[in-house]
């Protein structure tokens, strides 16, 4: 069994600025005395603009950050808890997360472990990137002039909040 982030509910959502680093620990847990051979361990990053199926011609969705790091080379686990930690240092995260009615941008880490005969076991995180700007010192007033030459004028100017 596979989980990834240990010591955190499944339901925890991890988030981080554009210019933080990702990192965070695998954790697999074996059945007391029990063997497991497998073939790697990895842990990989996406950055992923999913799209509705009518605007895609074929194509749900499109990578623009595709990461992967090996933790662990093939052999053996023989501990009932292994702990795994990773680090994805100096990632340009240029979109934020966003979920609309036709697009959505997300990242998530998935956590693999390469099975000889047998499919991969993999598990997912998602985590949300936003981007934190600085607010503007200023804030000027929002003006706005409207009338007919010679005869009208009137002039609004609304406080920007």
């Amino acid at each position: 069994d596979l989980h990834s982030h240990s010591h955190l509910s499944s339901s925890m959502v991890y988030a981080y600025d554009a210019s933080e680093n990702v990192e965070g620990t695998v954790t697999l847990y074996l059945p007391q005395g029990k063997k497991a051979d497998h073939l790697g361990i990895k842990v990989q990053f996406f950055g992923r603009i999913d799209m509705q199926h009518h605007s895609t011609e074929g194509r749900p969705h499109y990578d623009f950050i595709s990461l992967s790091k090996e933790l662990a080379p093939p052999g053996p686990l023989y501990q009932p808890k292994t702990v795994l930690p990773f680090h994805f240092r100096n990632i340009e995260k240029e979109l934020e997360t966003y979920r609309g009615r036709n697009i959505s941008v997300k990242y998530f880490v998935r956590a693999v472990v390469e099975r000889k005969f047998l499919p991969p076991i993999h598990q997912e995180q998602e985590v949300i990137v936003q981007i934190c700007g600085t607010e503007p010192e200023v804030n000027e007033a929002i003006k706005m002039e409207v009338g007919i030459e010679d005869c009208l004028h009137i002039e609004f100017e609304y406080e920007r909040r």
